[in-house]
Order: structure tokens, then C-alpha cells, then sequence
């Protein structure tokens, strides 16, 4: 992917680090997940050799978090409650941005054929995803809780709302009011937007990789170890997480 900002060279961060992010940013390709890990993983290791890790100031979802929106959110706006409902899912189980928001019209999305709940359990099939090298998709499970960050709970309330669906199992799971699959810049602003709300000092910073991140962090908290935690979130490799 050529014409990414180039970072400031930097002389005393050594030429073999320049060189790594350079040949990085010259290279991407999205979809040749081995050599992008093994790229990533040079440069972390260049990184950490000249003592300047790579700064990422991008703000982690919590558990805090979503509480305190939970309380701020209006249940009669059928937005709040999609992107509510879309957040609790995210968050629980360490999903990509992508993989249930659009970017653009053209982008596939999760549609309702791959949502099933009960009154106790509930899963989405994930047809795909950025890890999914054979195509074969991805089933993430939950099931209800004795918490606020009921997934449950959120889901029903969320599609009790929904006044755009047509009965059809291709209508778009998360759907926004007016009809169209719930976008990522959406979905953002709207994490921004609450999180300021409820007085988040780093609001700015949350982005569509919080969740995953952030899920991720409250499941380790927990004591998972990077081998469940890396089944959990269907990352390709412990560099990647």
C-alpha cells in the first residue's frame, strides 16, 4: 500500500529500524497475513533493540467504560441502542472493527441469518474475517450475565427497536435507522461522542480497535493465557496481539 505517511527519520533510531519501516509501509499488503506479522515483528524487535518502542496512543473499551455509558444512553433511540448492543458484543469478544461495521456501501456486512439467541445463550457466525485464512468463518458464542454487560439482555432490547428490517435474514444485523448497515466513522463518533459524555479524559483517543483491545486487556486481567486468549480473539499469532 504505497503512499502511507512516512514517519520522521529519526539517525539515532539506527538505519536498520529506518529501513524496517520503510520496507513495512512499502510492502502492506492486507492480505498476506504471515509476512505482515513477521514484518511487525522486525520492526518491534528493531524497536526494542534501540530502546524507542513504538508509541501507540490509541485508548483500550472497558468494562468502566461501558457502564457509564449504559447510563447515559437513551433506550427510546434506536441508534444508541444498535451501537450499544454492537459495543457489548465487540467488547465480550475481542472483534475487529471490521468485522461487524461497513466502511462503505460496498462492504459485506453481518446480517440477521447469522445471529441466533435464546432466553440464556446467543451466537453470531462471523462469515468473515482478517484471520480466517480458509474462508471458513468463525463462531462466537455468549451467554447471559448476572451484570449490566448482559449480551443477552443488550441484543433483545437492541432488536426489539429495530423498525427497518424487512423479515428477511439478509437485513443487516446492526442496522442504523436509516436502513443501512452500522458503519465504523458511525460507531466511532458515537464511542467518542459518550465517552466525553460520562467525562473520559482520553475520549479522543478511543477508536474502532478499543474494543479488541480493550477486550482483550479485561480477559488477561482475568488470568486467561495468551493461548485461549488467542482462540478467544482469533488473532494469527502471539506478535500479532
Amino acid at each position: 500500500m504505497g503512499g502511507l505517511p512516512i514517519p520522521i527519520y529519526r539517525p539515532q533510531l539506527g538505519s536498520k529500524y529506518v529501513q524496517a519501516v520503510f520496507y513495512y509501509l512499502d510492502t502492506y499488503d492486507r492480505g498476506d497475513i504471515a509476512k505482515n506479522v513477521l514484518i511487525q515483528r522486525m520492526i518491534r524487535s528493531l524497536s526494542m533493540q534501540y530502546g524507542l518502542p513504538v508509541k501507540d496512543d490509541r485508548e483500550n473499551v472497558t468494562i468502566d467504560l461501558l457502564l457509564k455509558i449504559m447510563k447515559k444512553i437513551d433506550l427510546n433511540d434506536p441508534t444508541d441502542l444498535c451501537c450499544m448492543a454492537a459495543s457489548v458484543i465487540a467488547f465480550l469478544n475481542c472483534l475487529r472493527c471490521g468485522e461487524f461495521t461497513v466502511n462503505s456501501a460496498s462492504d459485506r456486512f453481518l446480517k440477521r441469518k447469522h445471529w441466533e439467541q435464546g432466553d440464556e445463550r446467543g451466537e453470531i457466525f462471523l462469515p468473515y474475517s482478517k484471520t480466517d485464512i480458509m474462508g471458513r468463518g468463525h463462531r462466537i458464542r455468549y451467554r447471559k450475565m448476572k451484570s449490566n454487560l448482559d449480551p443477552v439482555f443488550w441484543m433483545k432490547k437492541y432488536a426489539a427497536s429495530v423498525k427497518v428490517w424487512k423479515n428477511s435474514d439478509m437485513d443487516a444485523l446492526f442496522v442504523l435507522p436509516n436502513g443501512k448497515p452500522l458503519d465504523r466513522n458511525t460507531l466511532i463518533q458515537w464511542l467518542r461522542r459518550m465517552g466525553n459524555l460520562v467525562g473520559h479524559p482520553r475520549a479522543d483517543k478511543l477508536s474502532g480497535i478499543s474494543y479488541r483491545r480493550g477486550g482483550a486487556q479485561a480477559l488477561r486481567d482475568q488470568g486467561y493465557g495468551l493461548d485461549k486468549l488467542g482462540r478467544i480473539g482469533r488473532w494469527a499469532s502471539e506478535a500479532s496481539m
